[in-house]
């Protein structure tokens, strides 16, 4: 229901714009529009379309030759990625990532005391902080002790996804038609780098958290194709955002 609801969001945000002249927009997205185009003007004619695939921007925006995709989240929304679990490890093997490290976000992804999902007892994510609570410490600090790599998978998660020749996300707009957030890559940014991110305690990658899309502990295993899914998401998003967003520059792109 919540993807529907954020779909819904998006589509409700791109036919407020689309084929309407500056004036005739709401002043909640006129504002917005006008920090986008800061040479736009009150007849100027903007288009907007949903980008309907598995890109990272959700509406680009258009007015005369430019054009600027944005990532739009409603209130309740935190994940930000999902990725086949062989696919984010050689991701991060490719970033001189431990295999230690990759071994433990392998065993917390099954939790059933093995790397590939083949063990009988599954256990939960509470017994997994538990059972694995050393090897979780070590991996967390070696994944958060390069804010340059923190901020590549922010890209990654958030920004650019997996295809490099996508469009990346320009901006993100946090909120409804009638009242939001916009935040730059700049600001985001400037965020992930002075941040500490060493406080969390699951697994984590700056201010992302991994989780398994399924574990199904104590429970039959329905879908082994939604056990090697890994989820990314951003707990309190929307405020986080929000915060950023009035508390550090803003850079028209």
């Amino acid at each position: 229901m919540a993807s529907n609801n954020g779909h819904l969001n998006e589509l409700l945000i791109s036919e407020a714009i689309n084929g309407k002249k500056l004036a005739e927009i709401n002043l909640n997205l006129q504002s917005m529009l006008k920090t986008i185009f800061p040479s736009i003007s009150a007849s100027d004619v903007i288009s907007s379309k949903v980008i309907d695939d598995y890109n990272k921007p959700d509406i680009v925006v258009s007015f005369g030759e430019r054009s600027r995709y944005i990532s739009i989240k409603s209130g309740h929304s935190n994940e930000v990625h999902s990725e086949y679990i062989d696919s984010l490890m050689d991701y991060l093997r490719l970033k001189r990532i431990s295999e230690e490290t990759i071994e433990t976000l392998k065993l917390f992804q099954y939790g059933d005391g093995t790397t590939d999902g083949s063990g009988t007892t599954r256990m939960n994510t509470m017994e997994l902080n538990y059972h694995l609570q050393k090897r979780i410490k070590k991996a967390n600090e070696e994944l958060n002790k390069s804010y340059d790599f923190i901020y590549d998978f922010v890209v990654r998660t958030m920004i650019q996804g997996r295809n490099e020749e996508a469009p990346a996300v320009d901006y993100f707009y946090i909120g409804t038609q009638d009242y939001g957030s916009l935040c730059c890559i700049h600001q985001l940014k400037t965020y992930v780098y002075k941040k500490c991110w060493n406080f969390f305690n699951c697994i984590h990658i700056g201010p992302i958290f991994i989780k398994p899309r399924a574990r199904y502990a104590d429970k039959k295993i329905n879908s082994d194709r939604l056990r090697q899914l890994c989820v990314c998401y951003w707990p309190n998003l929307a405020q986080d955002i929000d915060y950023l967003a009035h508390r550090y520059t803003f850079i028209v792109k």
